[in-house]
């Protein structure tokens, strides 16, 4: 084919779509109407529907998602859709009954199930604040943070007006596409939440593609599941998160367990928590996350939330987290780009069991060395911390910590670790400094069936290696200084001036003795891997394995071989969906499993793949992943390397590709 016919095929093409996307974008859409979405050609390789919208609002995208079975896509056009002004589902509009200048909410006419409002927004209508709910009663919620904010008071007095809503779109268990045309393309602003999928018995849905931003995040990506069976598959990629206020709400909140990937995101905020996983179902009695801690630990599995290959930047705001976990919560940070990050799970107390399990490797990490200057808060549970490239901190350790030594705020499980209580193993002594030890759920304990362990609870040390402050920590090659990652005395013993002391109740290898039996609860383990340790499949397989989930994978086309480098196998997808990065395959990148080419396509094939087929406006005229040969071969490559080309001029996402 000629140089000028290839130009004329791809100007048409584009030409063509972007009309198309134009026309579309433009669209009246009455609510519950057709005329919110139109069918389109879908990739000859996905079964399904493919759904584009006519109007980036919420009530468009809803009418979409609510026609929709498994394996169909809906595919959003370029555009801006401002959702702050968008009606929202109320889901109960009552009043507040109980007292005055309360934190929690009363209303003694319901009768609602323990826990079923988690995740949702509360609003108080007369004082105008609101917050994300962490526990509800039969008649009571409580929230996130214990506290309203945005508004006049902040609390509850008698005859406040409340309402509970479902803010943005929603679906329950369906395995559906949502693709938007690419970051900075697809733009969705507003606060609150966005996207709300409750998870039960399926979790293999897609979200990719897009820009959300606003003010305060609070729970853009709500995903639930309320069963005691685990559900996962999910896969949130190429979605840029951009929020102005400096809060310690969540951009996704994870509740029950459920498990996936989060993959080449990225946040340009304050602050906030990047992934809050509470494993608590709704069915599992008065203590929540104990489903979660009586299955199997299975570190480096794919029982966890996977965040990888994402750019998190947290500006000058007063908490960067990275994460949140209670109550058997599971997660895995890997080959990420991060800047102040902090790491934490939260310790039994309550009626809430401790965070399970936490395994951060390959990142590279920057502090400003001011505020929340920590690595980390670690309270509970087990997990790895290795090959990470560390810089900036001026306290630039994990705290370990148990509050249950002698915090009164977190009481219950039978009062503080002093040796008394059941819940706990007993197994130190009043000599030692540590006569309830090992404390339930502490740092260094796994998994077990007992819904009551005590002793049962059996040791699983959390282990560091490998990680300081050289390149060479974070790529396993050249030099690497290794320094400690787990520290007992930084800043948040709750004791002072004590005994007891949490020092004594977390002994930390090879800095302090152990406890009774030669057992520590962490190892600093300089440069020797933990034994019998290996990380999870990378790319993880819900990016690379279409056998596995063919809803969340990459159907790219083979990269040809590019200058000095091999052949790539089916490229990873790009910026949400459209054609990714062309240029050479190589064996450059971190290609792990097959198909996990590093940059993809070389010689005009298509290198990386669209959004279900569609290109990268969305509009379904051409799949970047069709077979090579002939016209379609071709006019696929076009459409590839175009989309490639606006993308590189749109964003930087792949900082490690």
């Amino acid at each position: 084919m000629s140089k000028l016919l290839r130009n004329a095929m791809r100007s048409s093409i584009l030409l063509l779509c972007t009309l198309a996307v134009s026309r579309s974008a433009q669209a009246a859409c009455p609510s519950t109407s057709a005329d919110c979405f139109t069918v389109v050609p879908c990739d000859p390789g996905l079964a399904g529907t493919c759904r584009l919208v006519t109007a980036l609002t919420s009530a468009a995208i809803q009418d979409a998602v609510n026609v929709s079975a498994d394996g169909d896509s809906i595919l959003l056009p370029s555009g801006i859709g401002d959702w702050s002004q968008d009606p929202h589902t109320i889901l109960i509009a009552s009043t507040h009954n109980g007292g005055n200048g309360e934190m929690t909410l009363t209303d003694t006419t319901k009768s609602w199930v323990t826990d079923q409002w988690v995740g949702e927004t509360l609003y108080n209508k007369t004082d105008g604040s609101s917050c994300m709910i962490e526990s509800n009663t039969s008649t009571t919620m409580t929230c996130q943070w214990g506290a309203l904010s945005g508004g006049a008071e902040n609390r509850w007095d008698a005859g406040d007006a409340y309402e509970v809503k479902n803010v943005g779109v929603s679906w329950t268990d369906k395995n559906i596409r949502l693709m938007g045309a690419g970051i900075g393309q697809t733009t969705l602003v507003g606060d609150g939440t966005k996207f709300s999928v409750h998870a039960e018995t399926k979790a293999s849905f897609r979200i990719s593609g897009m820009t959300l931003s606003g003010g305060t995040p609070g729970s853009v990506l709500s995903f639930k599941n309320g069963n005691n069976t685990p559900t996962s598959g999910f896969r949130v990629d190429h979605v840029h998160f951009a929020y102005t206020e400096d809060t310690a709400t969540d951009y996704f909140f994870v509740n029950g367990l459920i498990y996936g990937v989060i993959d080449h995101c990225s946040v340009e905020a304050p602050g906030g928590i990047l992934v809050q996983h509470y494993g608590y179902t709704e069915k599992e009695g008065a203590y929540s996350g104990t489903t979660s801690w009586s299955l199997p630990l299975d570190l480096g599995g794919p029982t966890a939330i996977y965040v990888e290959d994402s750019t998190i930047h947290y500006g000058s705001g007063w908490f960067p987290g990275m994460n949140d976990s209670w109550s058997g919560g599971r997660l895995v940070f890997r080959y990420n780009q991060l800047t102040r990050p902090v790491f934490q799970t939260h310790g039994a107390r309550g009626n809430m069991r401790g965070g399970l399990k936490l395994e951060i490797y390959g990142n590279t990490m920057t502090s400003d060395g001011v505020q929340w200057d920590r690595l980390g808060e670690i309270r509970s549970g087990t997990g790895v911390f290795f090959n990470n490239t560390i810089n900036g901190y001026q306290h630039p350790f994990a705290d370990l910590d148990v509050p249950r030594v002698c915090d009164t705020g977190a009481s219950n499980f039978g009062g503080w670790c002093d040796g008394t209580s059941p819940w706990d193993g007993n197994l130190g002594a009043s000599s030692t400094g540590d006569p309830g030890w090992p404390c339930l759920d502490m740092p260094g304990r796994g998994t077990t069936a007992s819904a009551m362990p005590g002793a049962a609870q059996p040791s699983e040390p959390y282990y560091a290696w490998r990680n300081g402050p050289e390149a060479g920590c974070q790529s396993g090659v050249g030099t690497c200084t290794p320094q400690d990652v787990f520290d007992t005395n930084g800043g948040y013993e709750k004791c002072d001036p004590g005994p007891p002391h949490t020092s004594d109740y977390v002994r930390v290898s090879p800095a302090q003795a152990p406890h009774a039996g030669d057992v520590f609860d962490a190892v600093n383990n300089g440069l020797t891997p933990k034994p019998g340790y290996a990380p999870y499949t990378y790319p993880h397989p819900l990016i690379t394995d279409c056998s596995l989930n063919p809803v969340t994978c990459d159907r790219g086309a083979a990269g040809a071989a590019g200058a000095g480098g091999s052949a790539g196998a089916a490229g990873a997808s790009g910026s949400g969906g459209a054609a990714g990065q062309a240029g050479a395959a190589g064996a450059a990148g971190k290609a792990g499993a097959a198909g996990g080419a590093g940059n993809a396509g070389a010689a005009g094939a298509a290198g990386q793949s669209g959004p279900s087929g569609s290109d990268s406006d969305g509009c379904g005229c051409f799949a970047a992943g069709r077979s090579a040969g002939g016209v379609g071969a071709a006019l696929a490559a076009i459409a590839a390397i175009a989309a490639w080309r606006r993308r590189r001029r749109a964003d930087q996402m792949n900082p490690q590709a």
